[in-house]
């Protein structure tokens, strides 16, 4: 009895070794079908629509209101990456603070950033040069799973917008690779 309960538990433990792991979004693995993923979501307390094959929801994210676009892969649909963006503000100052508490936020849970771009010149208005798309302010965090990135930077016709982008690595590379093989074709 005791071998074939150490020989099951050997077994469980190899499949979870090769058991994809995917990049979550509160809490919840960003993989699997558009329905499948805005349920879970919903069930944490966001609203959804799907519009065109694309799934956009409202919620709260790192105690903002955001809204969400969620893509996913051209011939299997799964998801691979979502954007939350919070509400535009015509306040530097608001946004500026928004930005520097959800890389805060994120450094606390991913560590470093892999990369911190704030590429305004020290004695620019930032507002102007982020609107004018004459500057870049982000921050890339790098997981196993998948990156992160959230900036500040204009939204055509919604105005500037703090935004963070999440990446799942597995599902980014199949979504490159049904988009390479739907180009081919």
């Amino acid at each position: 009895m005791k071998k074939l309960l150490l020989f099951t538990l050997i077994i469980f433990s190899v499949l979870q070794l090769h058991a994809e792991n995917h990049l979550t979004f509160c809490g919840v693995q960003i993989d699997g079908e558009l329905s499948s993923f805005m349920l879970q979501l919903e069930e944490k307390g966001f609203t959804s629509e799907i519009k065109d094959g694309t799934g956009v929801m409202t919620g709260t994210f790192m105690g903002q209101e955001v809204g969400i676009i969620i893509t996913t892969t051209p011939k299997s649909h799964n998801v691979f990456s979502l954007v939350a963006m919070v509400e535009s503000n015509s306040k530097w100052a608001v946004l500026e603070t928004i930005y520097r508490n959800m890389v805060d936020s994120l450094q606390a849970v991913y560590g470093t950033p892999k990369e911190a771009i704030w590429d305004v010149a020290e004695d620019a208005n930032p507002k102007r040069e982020v609107a004018k798309k004459r500057a870049t302010i982000k921050t890339v965090f790098e997981t196993n799973e998948g990156g992160i990135i959230v900036g500040i930077d204009k939204v055509p016709f919604l105005g500037l917008m703090v935004w963070v982008a999440y990446f799942d690595k597995a599902n980014t590379t199949k979504n490159e690779e049904e988009s390479n093989n739907t180009s081919n074709v």
